[in-house]
């Protein structure tokens, strides 16, 4: 037993000794290339045979008609119909789930939008996909007036995002003429304000939202719009989205 224990000893001094003579070691330069697919370099016939009865369900589902546009949309600075139609869709959704803060407006990035345009006609799932690729969760944060008025600042510093809830004018790269629901912004009073949580954990120059008070929803921002779409749908409402002066 006392010849086991000195064993032991002896091997975790070793094991010690040995990791303290060599220093953690970190990742400084990864490589990679990309192989395209051609006639040199044929698909792998056992890998497409694998994938294809996932590829199968996945290509129906991608199809799904979710709703109908009664007119082509356009991403456009500072205001677009596809901004706005987003923009409205989400913040609708986010109401009907009766979140403990209710949102009074909705406040996006352009960035996270990443088609020009949906063109009229039948809406699939899969064009939903394309236009909105990312896993960003919807997130009410709440915030005052003044912060709400240097986020409004950014947007016009951008030429304009997608809005809801909200009017305002640009000038000199600044929001003025600023109204929530109708009614002028007080910087002083707390708003309940709609985005997504790459913003309000400071993404894209958002540095002012960081420490907001923030409630996740459930939904991803696309999901909650295919579900909106969905519901449109559902009860033949073409979806007829324009731009309303939100932003002028």
């Amino acid at each position: 037993m006392l010849k086991f224990i000195r064993t032991s000893l002896f091997l975790s001094l070793c094991i010690l000794a040995w990791t303290a003579c060599h220093t953690p070691q970190s990742l400084v330069k990864k490589d990679f290339e990309s192989t395209q697919l051609n006639s040199r370099n044929p698909e792998d016939s056992v890998v497409v045979q694998m994938i294809s009865p996932y590829k199968a369900v996945l290509d129906q589902s991608m199809q799904e008609i979710v709703g109908h546009l009664h007119n082509t949309l356009s991403k456009e600075a500072p205001e677009g119909s596809l901004n706005n139609f987003i923009a409205d869709a989400l913040l609708e959704m986010a109401i009907q789930s009766k979140p403990a803060a209710i949102p009074v407006a909705c406040v996006l990035n352009m960035g996270g939008i990443r088609l020009n345009e949906l063109p009229a006609g039948d809406l699939t799932v899969g064009k939903c996909f394309e236009l909105l690729p990312f896993e960003n969760k919807l997130v009410v944060i709440t915030i005052s007036g003044s912060q709400l008025q240097e986020l409004l600042d950014l947007v016009a510093s951008n030429k304009g995002w997608p809005i809801a809830g909200i009017r305002m004018q640009l000038q000199g790269g600044k929001a003025v003429a600023i109204s929530i629901q109708g009614k002028p912004i007080d910087l002083k009073e707390q708003y309940s304000i709609l985005t997504n949580d790459y913003m309000a954990n400071g993404g894209d120059n958002c540095a002012m939202l960081s420490s907001a008070p923030q409630i996740a929803l459930s939904s991803t921002m696309r999901d909650a719009f295919i579900n909106y779409c969905r519901s449109k749908n559902a009860t033949n409402q073409p979806i007829n989205a324009v731009k309303d002066g939100r932003i002028k």
